[in-house]
């Protein structure tokens, strides 16, 4: 049973583990045999009831038969069809099995669709398509059990006869509600299947498979396909379909996408015929099965393929396991068992799915996880794997947790390893953090867990800070920028000095953004040009330090002059004009500045501001000066600091 249970869990080192049991690297195993029935006449058919208790049986003379699982004894029969059943399919609830079948030998009939009660095996409805040669080779019920669609098929077709048809009836009353011909394609079907929820209508036919929506009748699409489509199947979520061909391409099988009809994959190394294939329920593996009769000579086998890659996992290929090879096979709906169809003594065989369900305690595990090295803000491999008798175990949920707190999952590989990215937080500083990774066990394998360290090493960091520009005696705002080499995160709450040329003048902390902002005022009287900016990080325990540097260019200042008005005087009398400088755009009050004072164009006088930026000169009016208003200025010539500025009033002269 060990065996069985890391086959149903370690996918991609199926092979691994089958090698340990049969020597072939080819991943070749056996079935694990539960029963084998062999009938009086050959079976040609096989399915299993959606509740798991019945194997529905149809043989080479028309007759069905229900087994019970448990033991494969007969419980019910049912007369059956002409001659040859095809096919099998029970309803979605089970009350209802339909039988597919023809005469073997031209030409066929098409009267041989029938529909029984599975509770007491009584005909409920049978189903023809008429005149039809070619008889019917498929059959299928809806999944509400509300209609059942049947294909005609046979490889070789008599003379003068190339149509194709697909009808669709209601079981109720046995009203054909729609039909599809094909006229003179001569594409006789294979294989036709529901999607699981309804909606879609699959036939298998030569070099194609035709998929209808249900609601409208119309096609949604083809897939396109080389040789005859003996099998194909929805998967059990309805999202994708596989389709098997009788035919020596060494892409017989193929995955497609059930909404779209694009190619999901081609199983690689898939050759020499289909003859039939199934989902496992959970619809983690795909199982074909191929006659020695057929195309190549490689068939006569069962082939366990992973859908999840298109892994090839294993083979059942011995002659006293599948004798010439398999004519049909079904999934139990629990996934614990398959049956299916020798085809060379015709004998049922009810084997356990190597992937379904284990029987028996879980498996014990062990687990380790590896240490790793990093830096705050850097992305480092989380790992940890998985074992179970020092083998991986694959497809499981490993939990990891990084100095106390969740850090995520990952899924184990084919190898067991569980790898999950994880940046290093900023929280816990530099040391050792403990990695913990814990797998909390299921149905097949036993809970395990295990730890491992992370060192946190001192990380790189990079500052970078922008020019600026101000004239003497204005405030501009000096500005770093702190960072993580590793992520280039932002660092807050570190304290950074800022120097210009050469002196320091202050430090300012950064905030979550990692920027820190310094106001600076340029010193009165600094000469136009530029200053070098220097930002610096003395670095922590968790940090390297870092510094950068900028440009502050100091041009020359613009002044604003502000005259006070009004100015008033009598002819022959006296005034003060005034004028006060002040910075522009910071408005600081600027002492030290000649000023020269000039009424209606002629100079009156000059006067230095003083601290509060005032200059003033006395104005005598003249005696011949007519009373009105006159305009006066006050002028800064400029010099090496300030730019020219001027401002300008009005004299009022009175009589």
């Amino acid at each position: 049973m060990l065996r069985v249970r890391l086959l149903s869990s370690l996918v991609g080192t199926t092979a691994l583990l089958i090698g340990l049991a049969c020597p072939s690297a080819l991943g070749q195993s056996r079935p694990d045999v539960v029963w084998t029935y062999v009938p009086s006449s050959p079976a040609t058919s096989v399915a299993i009831s959606p509740d798991g208790s019945a194997v529905a049986v149809g043989d080479t003379v028309g007759g069905v038969r229900l087994l019970r699982i448990a033991d494969g004894k007969t419980f019910r029969e049912m007369p059956g069809n002409p001659n040859y059943v095809f096919t099998l399919a029970f309803s979605q609830g089970g009350d209802m099995l339909v039988s597919c079948g023809a005469h073997v030998s031209l030409p066929y009939r098409a009267d041989t669709v029938k529909v029984w009660s599975v509770a007491d095996g009584t005909l409920v409805r049978q189903f023809t398509l008429g005149d039809v040669p070619g008889g019917t080779r498929c059959a299928v019920l809806s999944p509400d059990g509300a209609s059942v669609a049947i294909g005609t098929g046979a490889y070789q077709l008599p003379a003068g006869w190339d149509d194709t048809v697909l009808g669709v009836f209601r079981v109720l009353d046995g009203v054909r509600t729609w039909t599809k011909v094909w006229v003179g394609e001569h594409m006789p079907s294979g294989s036709i299947s529901y999607s699981p929820d309804g909606s879609q209508l699959a036939l298998g036919v030569y070099g194609c498979v035709r998929v209808w929506r249900t609601t409208d009748q119309t096609e949604a699409y083809t897939l396109a396909h080389s040789g005859w489509i003996r099998a194909l199947a929805y998967s059990p979520d309805g999202s994708a379909v596989c389709t098997g061909a009788w035919d020596d391409s060494e892409q017989v099988l193929r995955l497609w996408n059930a909404s779209d009809g694009a190619l999901i994959r081609a199983f690689a190394g898939a050759s020499g015929g289909t003859n039939c294939l199934a989902f496992s329920p959970d619809g983690s593996v795909v199982a074909d099965a191929r006659e020695r009769s057929g195309p190549s000579s490689n068939g006569g086998a069962v082939h366990w393929w992973l859908t999840a890659d298109g892994t090839l996992s294993q083979t059942w290929d011995q002659p006293e396991d599948v004798g010439s090879g398999v004519k049909s096979l079904a999934f139990s709906p629990d996934g614990a068992y398959v049956a299916y169809v020798r085809s060379n003594d015709g004998a049922i065989v009810l084997a356990r799915n190597p992937y379904g369900p284990p029987t028996g305690p879980p498996e014990e595990t062990s687990m380790v996880v590896s240490n790793m090295t990093g830096k705050i803000g850097q992305t480092v491999g989380l790992a940890a794997r998985l074992t179970a008798l020092g083998v991986g175990v694959a497809g499981k949920t490993i939990t990891f947790r990084v100095h106390g707190a969740d850090a995520g999952s990952a899924v184990t590989d084919a190898s067991g390893w569980a790898h999950m990215p994880y940046v290093v937080p900023e929280d816990g500083g530099v040391g050792n953090r403990f990695i913990e990774a814990s797998f909390a066990g299921d149905a097949s394998f036993a809970a395990s867990d295990a730890a491992g360290v992370l060192m946190v090493q001192r990380t790189d960091t990079k500052l970078f800070t922008l020019d600026r520009s101000a004239s003497s005696g204005d405030v501009c705002f000096l500005k770093g920028y702190l960072y993580r080499s590793t992520d280039r995160g932002w660092i807050g709450g570190r304290s950074l000095a800022f120097s210009v040329d050469g002196s320091q003048v202050g430090a300012a902390v950064t905030d979550t953004e990692g920027r820190a902002v310094l106001p600076y005022m340029v010193p009165e009287g600094s000469a136009t040009g530029p200053l070098p900016i220097d930002v610096s990080w003395a670095g922590d325990a968790d940090y390297y330090p870092s510094s950068t540097s900028s440009t502050l260019t100091v041009t020359k200042g613009a002044l604003y002059i502000w005259v006070l008005q009004p100015r008033i005087a009598s002819v022959g009398g006296s005034v003060y004009l005034r004028a006060y400088v002040r910075s522009w755009p910071g408005l600081n009050w600027k002492p030290g500045l000649p000023i020269v004072f000039s009424v209606e164009g002629t100079e009156v006088g000059t006067d230095v501001s003083n601290a509060e930026g005032r200059a003033s000169v006395l104005y005598t009016v003249p005696a011949e000066m007519a009373p009105g208003d006159y305009p006066f200025t006050c002028d800064f010539p400029g010099n090496a600091t300030y730019d020219p500025a001027s401002g300008g009033g009005i004299v009022t002269v009175t009589p």
